[in-house]
């Protein structure tokens, strides 16, 4: 059973970071049925570290794509980056130092208390559709690049 579904209350509404929100949540619900299952350190190891690994990732696309669209919220998400990726460093250690069986649960109840509490521009977004609308000039912006790429694809 997973531990997370997917649904539009959690859409963003930008189609790659959706996508990657979507990957997150399977291997985070991969995580939990490993544990559940108890299907041993190394398997959960495996996909803590992957879970980490594209987290990693994903922080780095949407701050870059924050970057191209000038997106006022840019160092608070950074920060907020930061800090969600040094407490899964710090969590990981002990899991590892443990050499647990199983996912403690405040793991869990540290991605559950993240994914809770985002925030976008320093409020808190309750995650209810529709997310909040993305500043003007970022979807001037983006549909620029579309534009230009269309443009180079068709000559």
């Amino acid at each position: 059973m997973a531990l997370i579904e997917w649904s539009e209350q959690l859409s963003v509404h930008v189609v790659d970071f959706d996508s990657d929100h979507q990957r997150l949540i399977g291997i985070l619900n991969n995580l939990w049925e490993a544990s559940e299952d108890r299907r041993g350190h190394e398997v959960i190891e495996a996909i803590l570290a992957d879970l980490i690994d594209y987290t990693r990732t994903h922080f780095a696309r949407e701050e870059e794509m924050f970057a191209r669209w000038d997106y006022p919220g840019t160092e608070l998400h950074k920060q907020a980056h930061a800090r969600l990726l040094s407490t899964a460093a710090d969590l990981h250690a002990k899991f590892r130092a443990e050499q647990s069986e199983t996912v403690a649960d405040e793991v869990f109840e540290f991605l559950r208390d993240w994914l809770e509490s985002a925030q976008v521009d320093g409020k808190p977004w309750g995650k209810k559709a529709p997310a909040p609308e993305l500043p003007a000039q970022v979807i001037e912006q983006t549909a620029a690049k579309y534009r230009e790429a269309l443009q180079r694809l068709m000559g």
